[in-house]
């Protein structure tokens, strides 16, 4: 949905977080970040696994105010109702990255 397929993981979780590692720290400023990333990823992988852990929490706790056939239904679809329309400005003033979330994690059972 929304353009992109889905895929099955071929690679262990830990170095999916070793990419995220680098692609969060390709344009970083800070040039001794940068270069650490870019040569030993490997020590942000637990920090990067721990805040999408937070991440996937809150995303939770805010689909609960959806309720169970709410939280599955894309984000156009649920402002086209009045009901989730104030739910949904509720959970965005909580937590504004539910959106974004939402878009990726919505058909993610593991997610949602």
């Amino acid at each position: 949905e929304e353009g992109r397929t889905k895929q099955q993981l071929c690679h262990s979780k830990n170095r999916i977080y070793v990419e995220m590692v680098k692609a969060i720290f390709l344009y970083i400023e800070t040039e001794e970040f940068h270069t650490l990333a870019m040569t030993n990823p490997g020590i942000f992988a637990s920090s990067i696994h721990s805040h999408l852990d937070v991440l996937k929490s809150k995303y939770q706790k805010q689909n609960v105010l959806l309720g169970k056939t709410g939280a599955g239904h894309t984000y156009k679809d649920l402002m086209s109702g009045e009901r989730t329309k104030n739910i949904i400005g509720v959970i965005h003033k909580d937590f504004p990255w539910w959106v974004d979330l939402h878009r990726w994690w919505h058909t993610n059972p593991a997610y949602n």
